[in-house]
C-alpha cells in the first residue's frame, strides 16, 4: 500500500509540475507535499463486499462515516468564494502601510526578550495548565521548551504581573487566589535596557514586601553560582547554594549555610514564587562539564523536593529551561521527569501556531474583525487568516496549495513542533517582502513573499539550533560543508558521512526522519542546510508526518 501511495503521489506531482507554473518550482517541495496529500478513509468492513444495485450501495454508504471523509473534497472541487475586495478600504491606511506595520510588529516579537515589548500576550494551553493547577498553592514547576519557544518572553510577562494572582488574571484563569509576589532570581543575559529595568523593579518591589530590604543584584547571584562551579560539591551543598540565591533575591541575608533556615522562617509568614530564566547563559558548557550538569540537576530535582517539604507549600519555584539542558543534566529517568512537567511544557500545536499568527496580526491592527485570536475556535481562526495569506497560494480556483496547510507544513519539524519565534519571524519576512507587490490586494502576504520567506526562516532556524545545541551545531557544520551534489534528500548515512549516533541525535531534535535506510529533512531545516530535493521516488514530507502522528498516537 505504501509503495502504491508513493507511485500515485509521484504521478500527481508530475502532473502538477507540468500544469502549475509556481508549483513547478523544483525547490518548493512543500507545495507538492500539500497538494498531493491523500485523504485516508477508515477501514469499513461493510464496504468490503458491495450489493448488486446502486441504491443498496448508497444506502450502505449512508450507514458508514465515509461521507464525512469525502466531504472535504467539496471545497477542492467547488471552493468557497474568497475575499476579493481590497483589504485597505481607508486610503489613509493603504495595503503597503498595513504590511509594513505587520512586519514591524512581528520583528519586535522575534526578539521580544531584548526589546521593550509589553502589554498583552497570548496565553497558550501550557500557561493555562500551569496557572489552573496552582490557584491557591504556590507552583513548583519546570517549564521546558526549545530555543524560540517563548521561555524568556513568558518569563518577562510573568515578572510584569508582579504577583501570581495577577499573572493568573492575565492568562485568563479564574479563581486564582494566591496573592504571592513573583521574585526574579536569574534572568537571561540577552535582556538589555528597559526589560532589564522592569525585572529589577519587580525584584525590588517583591523583596520589599517579603523582607523590607533590597534584593541582591543579579550579578551577585550569578557570581555565587560561578564561584561554586569551580569547587567539588555534593548535591546537598548545591541545593543550599541555589536556595541561598533565592533567599538573596528576596532581600534576605543568607549564605549557603543559612539559606534553608532563612527560607523556612520566611515561609512561616509569607508566600512567594521564585522565577528563574537564562540558565543557558550561566551554564554555557553544560554538554561537557559535569559540575554544570550536577548544578542544573540539583536545581531541577533537589530544590523542588526541598520546597515541597515545607508545610503548606508557601514557597514556589518556576524554572524556564531549554530541553537540551534537561537531557544533559538528568541522565536517569529523564522521560519520567519530562512527563511529570509535560502539561506546562512550551510546545506549540498547529492550532496554537495559527492562534499566534492571528494574535500578531491583531497587535499590528491589520485584521479588522470582531473575533479575538485568544478565544476564536479553529473555524474562526481559519477564516480570519484568509485575510492574512489568502485561501490558497494563488487564486481561489487555482491548483495551488492551501495557504494555511502550506505554512504549517513548511514551519514544522519532524517532532511535530512549530516554534513561536519561527512563526513571528516568518510573518515579519513575508510581510516585508509583500510591501512592494501590487498584484495581490485581497491579502496581506503574497504567494511569492510567503514562499521566499521560507529559506530565510530556515537559515535562522539552523543557526539558532546550532547555537543552542553545540553537538547538533557541529553536525550542521559538517553537513553544510558537503559538496552540493551530495546534499540531496533522501540520503543514506554513508553518503553524508554520519554515524548512527549522529542520526539519533538529529532525529531527537526533529531534524531527521528515517524510512528504511533513507533519511529525510523537513523544510524548516532543509533550506538552511543547503539540501536539494530529489523528485525520484521520494515519499512526501507530509506523508512522513502522518506516520509520525500515528506513532505518537495523535490525529
Amino acid at each position: 500500500m505504501a509503495a502504491a501511495e508513493r507511485s500515485l503521489r509521484a504521478a500527481v506531482s508530475r502532473t502538477l509540475v507540468s500544469t502549475t507554473a509556481e508549483a513547478g518550482d523544483e525547490s518548493d517541495t512543500t507545495t507538492r507535499d500539500v497538494l498531493t496529500e491523500p485523504l485516508h478513509s477508515p477501514f469499513l468492513a461493510p464496504l468490503l463486499a458491495l450489493p448488486g444495485t446502486w441504491r443498496e450501495v448508497a444506502d450502505r454508504i449512508e450507514r458508514t462515516n465515509l461521507r464525512a471523509v469525502v466531504e472535504s473534497l467539496v471545497e477542492v472541487v467547488h471552493p468557497a468564494a474568497e475575499q476579493s475586495t481590497p483589504l485597505a478600504a481607508d486610503p489613509a491606511d493603504d495595503l503597503p502601510s498595513q504590511r509594513r506595520r505587520l512586519a514591524e510588529t512581528a520583528q519586535r516579537l522575534v526578539f521580544a526578550d531584548s526589546s521593550a515589548v509589553q502589554g498583552d500576550f497570548l496565553p497558550t494551553k501550557a500557561l493555562v495548565n500551569l496557572v489552573s493547577a496552582h490557584r491557591t498553592e504556590a507552583p513548583i514547576e519546570i517549564v521546558v521548551g526549545a530555543k524560540g519557544s517563548g521561555k524568556t518572553f513568558t518569563y518577562l510577562r510573568m515578572c510584569d504581573s508582579h504577583t501570581w494572582e495577577e499573572f493568573g488574571a492575565r492568562v485568563g484563569v479564574s479563581g486564582v487566589e494566591l496573592d504571592a509576589p513573583l521574585v526574579p532570581v536569574l534572568a537571561s543575559r540577552n535582556l538589555a535596557g528597559e526589560p532589564t529595568d522592569r525585572v529589577a523593579e519587580v525584584g525590588r518591589v517583591s523583596a520589599s514586601r517579603l523582607s523590607g530590604s533590597a534584593p541582591a543584584p543579579p550579578l551577585a547571584i550569578r557570581e555565587l553560582i560561578d564561584d561554586s562551579l569551580g569547587q567539588k560539591l555534593n548535591d546537598a551543598a548545591w541545593r543550599r547554594i541555589w536556595l541561598a540565591g533565592m533567599a538573596r533575591a528576596a532581600g534576605l541575608e543568607a549564605t549557603a549555610d543559612t539559606a534553608e533556615e532563612r527560607l523556612t522562617d520566611l515561609a512561616r509568614d509569607c508566600q512567594a514564587v521564585f522565577v528563574i530564566d537564562g540558565l543557558e547563559d550561566l551554564l554555557q558548557d553544560f554538554s561537557s562539564e559535569p559540575s554544570q550538569q550536577q548544578a542544573l540537576r540539583v536545581l531541577l530535582t533537589n530544590c523542588p523536593e526541598w520546597l515541597r517539604s515545607l508545610r503548606g507549600h508557601p514557597l514556589g519555584l518556576v524554572v524556564f529551561v531549554r530541553r537540551d539542558l534537561v537531557l544533559n543534566a538528568i541522565r536517569q529517568n529523564v522521560q519520567q521527569f519530562l512527563d511529570g512537567y509535560a502539561p506546562s511544557a512550551l510546545r506549540w500545536s498547529s492550532a496554537e501556531a495559527l492562534r499566534l499568527a492571528a494574535w500578531v496580526c491583531e497587535g499590528a491592527g491589520v485584521l479588522d474583525d470582531d473575533a479575538s485570536a485568544r478565544s476564536a475556535d479553529a473555524t474562526t481562526l481559519s477564516r480570519l487568516l484568509i485575510r492574512l495569506w489568502g485561501q490558497k497560494l494563488g487564486k481561489v480556483d487555482s491548483r495551488e496549495a492551501r495557504s494555511e496547510e502550506w505554512v504549517l507544513a513548511a514551519l514544522s519539524d519532524f517532532n511535530l513542533q512549530i516554534q513561536a519565534r519561527d512563526i513571528v519571524s516568518f510573518l515579519s519576512v513575508a510581510a516585508e517582502n509583500s510591501v512592494p507587490d501590487t498584484r495581490w490586494n485581497d491579502r496581506l502576504l503574497t504567494p511569492k513573499a510567503i514562499r521566499d520567506a521560507l529559506p530565510k526562516c530556515s537559515s535562522d532556524k539552523v543557526a539558532a539550533l546550532g547555537e543552542e545545541n553545540h553537538p547538533v551545531g557541529a553536525l550542521f557544520d559538517r553537513l553544510t560543508r558537503l559538496p552540493p551534489d551530495v546534499r540531496k534528500i533522501p540520503f543514506t548515512l554513508e553518503a553524508v558521512g554520519l554515524q548512527p549516533n549522529d542520526a539519533r541525535l538529529l532525529e531527537a531534535n526533529g531534524v531527521l526522519f528515517r524510512e528504511d535506510d533513507q533519511y529525510w529533512i523537513p523544510e524548516i531545516y532543509r533550506y538552511g542546510l543547503g539540501f536539494a530535493s530529489s523528485t525520484v521516488g521520494r515519499p512526501r514530507v507530509m506523508s512522513i508526518r502522518d506516520r509520525i502522528r500515528a506513532s505518537h498516537g495523535s490525529g
